[in-house]
């Protein structure tokens, strides 16, 4: 870990670190800002890009072959339009505008900072501890983040005035970068907000708490409705719900937060006209992009899919093939369908394999071809008892979904259009 040498930092680590939150809007709104995809960052499977990324954050095993189309660098061609563009929400850190990502599945409220070099930096924003006036260092407290696909971020601690849409938090836990590797380098934020549970906060010695944990209390309600849409900004409401963006009734499911997660239990889970009423473990993540979920799940699935097999990049198929919807089901009513347009992520192949072969940075997938797509629905790698079913922007997209700290529990309902 790089360290970071500034005197200003260490003096002002004596100053008191307790967090408060200030007085702030209790119903605040933040909608998503389009940014686009940099040259560096564009991949030829996205799709395998995303997988790749969801195995590491749950610890699943990654493939040499997966790395390599996580890789690929190139274009894309997507049935999501937005598939060609990152959204991200803009985050205020003692007047330095930072475009993070709101994130469920994770519990850590990390940034670019100065002390990266400026190959790991470039493209992004970068937040400067020395322009900030409220920066206080914890001297002893630590950040490091690894996954199983060899990706990493860790740095230094620190508490601050944060900003989100008007919700103000005078002393809040701020995690700055000192060392990224590429991975993280190519994503299209300046870091991440996590909105999961402070037992998951990565911070050692001390867990510091989440942003969302830190501002419940003052909201109007401590609540969080999440509408991400498919052709454009989706909105993310802390302390009220609102009706624009949902119709009807709805159903909510108790949490597990033992990992930190919004892990709950659905009631059942259906594939086109076929329906199967066996409880489902599920965690909702709006960090991740794809729905990754048990084999119990996916293989019945694609069993229904034309030519799709199965390699290690992932599930393709045909692009002309024709899939079914998927459906779960919360409570005894509660049904919701991720429609079968979405259930098409985009082009599998490499579009520009010159620009590959002379980089020498990975091929297509090896199940795949020029007309093959890759599924929004892969596979955790898991069954039975140990499933592991991730529902990420895929499912988020075609619903309306709410994180309650009462209970805690998770609601959906149907999204209004």
């Amino acid at each position: 870990m790089a360290i970071l040498t500034l005197p200003l930092l260490v003096l002002s680590s004596l100053l008191n670190c307790h967090t408060e939150a200030a007085a702030f809007q209790k119903r605040v709104s933040v909608a998503q800002v389009e940014r686009s995809v940099s040259a560096n960052a564009a991949r030829t499977n996205l799709g395998a890009f995303h997988l790749a990324k969801s195995y590491a954050r749950y610890n699943r095993p990654i493939t040499q072959e997966l790395k390599r189309g996580a890789g690929q660098r190139g274009t894309v061609t997507s049935v999501n339009k937005n598939n060609d563009a990152y959204w991200v929400s803009p985050v205020d850190i003692d007047g330095q505008i930072v475009n993070l990502i709101f994130d469920t599945g994770s519990s850590d409220l990390w940034v670019f900072s100065t002390e990266l070099s400026t190959n790991s930096s470039s493209g992004h924003n970068v937040f400067s501890p020395l322009k900030s006036p409220s920066w206080k260092l914890l001297p002893n407290e630590t950040w490091d983040t690894e996954y199983g696909d060899g990706s990493y971020a860790s740095g230094l601690v620190g508490l601050n005035k944060v900003s989100i849409g008007g919700a103000v938090v005078e002393s809040q836990a701020v995690e700055i970068a000192t060392n990224v590797s590429a991975s993280f380098s190519n994503l299209e934020s300046d870091g991440i907000v996590g909105l999961g549970f402070t037992n998951g906060n990565t911070v050692v010695p001390n867990q510091q708490k989440t942003f969302f944990d830190n501002i419940a209390g003052d909201l109007e309600n401590p609540v969080l409705g999440v509408s991400l849409r498919h052709d454009g900004p989706g909105h993310f409401n802390f302390g009220f719900l609102d009706k624009r963006w949902y119709t009807g009734k709805i159903w909510y499911a108790d949490i597990d937060t033992i990992d930190g997660w919004w892990a709950f239990n659905a009631t059942g889970y259906g594939i086109g006209r076929h329906f199967n009423s066996t409880v489902t473990p599920a965690i909702m993540d709006t960090g991740t992009s794809l729905m990754v979920m048990s084999d119990d799940i996916v293989v019945p699935y694609y069993s229904q899919v034309a030519g799709a097999t199965n390699g290690t990049s992932g599930y393709v198929f045909p692009c002309e093939s024709k899939l079914p919807s998927f459906t779960l089901r919360i409570g005894s009513g509660g049904i919701f369908t991720v429609p079968a347009e979405y259930m098409n992520f985009g082009l599998a192949s490499a579009v520009n394999t010159t620009v590959l072969a002379s980089r020498g940075d990975g091929t297509p997938p090896s199940n795949s071809t020029d007309n093959s797509c890759y599924g929004s629905l892969q596979s955790s790698q898991t069954s039975g008892e140990d499933s592991l079913n991730i529902l990420g922007d895929v499912f988020l997209k075609s619903t309306f979904v709410v994180f309650d700290m009462r209970g805690p529990k998770v609601g959906i309902a149907h999204r209004r259009d």
